[in-house]
């Protein structure tokens, strides 16, 4: 017998097994196109009836003690932290991994990070990741096509544009 950690109870109503909590959700709940605002000239698509779904839904599971796996699977990406390290390969086909100790991290990479706050970066791209399947980057050159920033954009703070009929 296949078990279901979901059972829809019906009318949007649904019970975990696994859990043993209810939530309610309906399709403009779950899908970004249902429920449709525009505003100016580029068509967007809401997430839930109040546009807040994101919001929600980790209000939720926050709620629930099990949400506590997701804030290990999140110190678990990060770890230690960023380290650098060299790579090499002896003539056997062994590779030999060194980390370079912080001291002698370049100025210009130690200054890029600080300037960018690297350690609130990562973990908000990695808290994004755990909830979401995804995270989005801005990277911001300067005038010589270098990058000079990276920021973070908050995934429950993103809507996708309507998806196009024609194209998928």
């Amino acid at each position: 017998m296949k078990h279901e950690p979901i059972k829809a109870i019906g009318g949007g109503l649904y019970f975990s097994t696994i859990t043993g909590g209810s939530y309610e959700t309906a399709k403009r709940d779950i899908e970004p196109d249902a429920g449709l605002r525009t505003r100016g000239p580029f068509p967007w698509a809401r997430w839930g009836f109040d546009n807040n779904y994101p919001q929600r839904l980790i209000d939720a599971l926050t709620a629930d003690p099990s949400a506590t796996l997701i804030e290990r699977r999140r110190a678990m990406h990060w770890g230690k932290g960023l380290m650098f390290y060299k790579k090499s390969v002896d003539d056997k086909g062994n590779e030999r991994i060194e980390v370079i100790p912080d001291e002698k991290v370049p100025a210009e990479i130690e200054d890029f990070f600080w300037m960018n706050d690297f350690e609130n970066f990562m973990q908000g791209i990695i808290a994004d990741f755990e909830w979401w399947h995804k995270f989005y980057v801005q990277y911001i050159a300067d005038g010589t096509g270098k990058i000079s920033q990276i920021k973070w954009q908050r995934m429950k703070d993103c809507r996708p544009e309507l998806i196009n009929r024609k194209t998928g």
